[in-house]
């Protein structure tokens, strides 16, 4: 894996250090992964539904 810098705001560490505290996440690394995961896999999934929405040029 490769290690990134983030900054964030003091009230969504709060945050996310309730949910690691309630056993939810094993630690910070691991809820911003799975919510960076999240998004990538919406991401994603709209880019499919867009995709059969965009004709494709017959030659």
């Amino acid at each position: 894996m490769i290690t990134i810098s983030v900054k964030l705001p003091e009230w969504m560490i709060k945050l996310i250090d309730d949910l690691v505290h309630q056993e939810l996440y094993s630690s910070r690394s691991e809820f911003i992964r799975e919510a960076i995961r999240s998004h990538l896999e919406k991401y994603i999934n709209n880019l499919n539904i867009s995709e059969m929405y965009v004709s494709v040029p017959q030659d």
